[in-house]
């Protein structure tokens, strides 16, 4: 299945113990489009359920060894999110850093140390993404990739042009983008179609999403073309999503229809529930082999959680309930502007 790299890029945002993105499996809601639009790149304290007037958030969590830190703007905007490990002298993974331009997004640039990694999105006065440079550091593994974007004046036609500092004679990369984004009414994303050239062929997908009233999205299917002749490893997914009346996930669904000779899936259930804060307080869900794709374990398994609230109503201590058992899970650590 070809995922494309902006997916990848979104994992990396999800928080290490506070949104419980890690049992929610591959979410193809997320669009390549949302990672080309300044206004849907940009995140807010509100996308953390983060309130007050938030300047850095600090979570610590043992469980999975690992601490992110979040600094805000004093107008509620991400300027930075960091993630190290917990050691004596914390070793940072990876960073995510926004540069803006008065009120206008003007790049992003992600690292991952680990890796060797790093990638740069640099925007446009209009706000449309129009180059991405990615390289991989290593010694060894050097990699370079720069991408150009050009919108037809409505932005509904995006073409991508890539250059490498590889000798292409022997690889299959991609030479080529082209984007078709169809809007409804409400200028709402309904369909993304993609056509990735590739040396010796064009692979081709379709992306079809609705939505309720409330503007939340609660559908999305993603095809290859190839799927369509049941060729082999040709993505066939079907997403369902249902809402509270807060506008929180409360249930989401996967549906793999895709061939493949390996015995994975990434089929999955997740639903929740939420507190008056917004904060979850139960999951549960299922998937096709959590081993290799997901978090989520294969039986229908409940985890509750508790918190501590400071005065602003964001969470400072969170407990992970087992029975008659309470294990400390995550801490954070909020300074707020004056």
């Amino acid at each position: 299945m070809r995922k494309s790299f902006f997916i990848l890029f979104a994992f990396a945002f999800s928080i290490v113990c506070g949104n419980n993105a890690r049992a929610q499996g591959y979410d193809i809601k997320e669009r390549f489009y949302d990672g080309i639009v300044s206004s849907r790149v940009v995140k807010k304290q509100s996308d953390f359920n983060l309130k007050g007037k938030v300047k850095s958030c600090t979570e610590d969590s043992p469980q999975l060894n690992q601490r992110l830190s979040l600094s805000f703007d004093p107008a509620g905007l991400l300027l930075k999110k960091q993630v190290e490990t917990l050691e004596q002298n914390g070793k940072i993974k990876q960073v995510t850093a926004y540069t803006f331009t008065g009120n206008k997004l003007k790049s992003v640039k992600f690292e991952d140390a680990a890796a060797s990694y790093t990638s740069q999105k640099i925007f446009d006065l209009s706000g449309y993404l129009e180059k991405e440079i990615m390289q991989v550091n290593d010694p060894g593994k050097k990699y370079y990739r720069e991408a150009d974007y050009t919108y037809n004046s409505t932005f509904d036609d995006l073409k991508i042009a890539y250059t490498y500092n590889l000798n292409l004679d022997n690889r299959d990369v991609v030479l080529s983008d082209a984007y078709t984004f169809t809007f409804n009414d409400k200028h709402q994303l309904i369909k993304e179609r993609n056509e990735s050239k590739h040396k010796e062929t064009t692979y081709g997908s379709t992306a079809n999403i609705i939505y309720d009233l409330a503007g939340n999205i609660t559908a999305v299917t993603f095809m290859d073309d190839c799927a369509l002749s049941g060729g082999n490893s040709c993505a066939n997914l079907a997403l369902t999503v249902k809402y509270d009346n807060r506008n929180n996930i409360i249930f989401k669904s996967m549906s793999d229809q895709t061939v493949r000779n390996a015995g994975w899936s990434d089929s999955y259930t997740y639903s929740a529930t939420y507190n008056e804060h917004n904060d979850v307080i139960s999951t549960s869900g299922s998937s096709g082999n959590p081993s290799f794709r997901t978090a989520i374990k294969p039986e229908a398994s409940v985890v509750k959680y508790e918190y501590e609230y400071d005065s602003e109503g964001n969470w400072i201590k969170k407990y992970e309930l087992a029975g008659d058992k309470r294990t400390f899970s995550c801490s954070r650590n909020i300074e707020y502007y004056d």
